[in-house]
């Protein structure tokens, strides 16, 4: 994630086959998240599972990152069709 963030400030982080996520990837979401903002962008979410959504708001992140049902939706969102789509 960090080499699309470095090449686009704004990416759609593809979650739709993510069923759970730990400690280490709430870090890697926040890191990136962090670095677009460095560089004016954003990182979105696209297709967080219940399950998924739940944790960002137990751990009080669900107002860090604008979170979208599809990747086509987050795409639109930072500006169209992204290469910076991350899976």
């Amino acid at each position: 994630m960090d080499s699309a963030v470095a090449c686009h400030p704004y990416v759609a982080v593809d979650l739709t086959h993510a069923g759970v996520i730990d400690a280490f990837g709430l870090g890697v979401l926040v890191r990136a998240r962090n670095a677009a903002r460095r560089r004016e962008g954003e990182l979105v979410l696209a297709g967080p599972s219940q399950f998924l959504q739940t944790v960002l708001r137990t751990v009080r992140l669900h107002t860090a990152f604008r979170t979208f049902n599809t990747v086509p939706q987050a795409t639109t969102a930072v500006g169209g069709e992204s290469p910076g789509t991350e899976r």
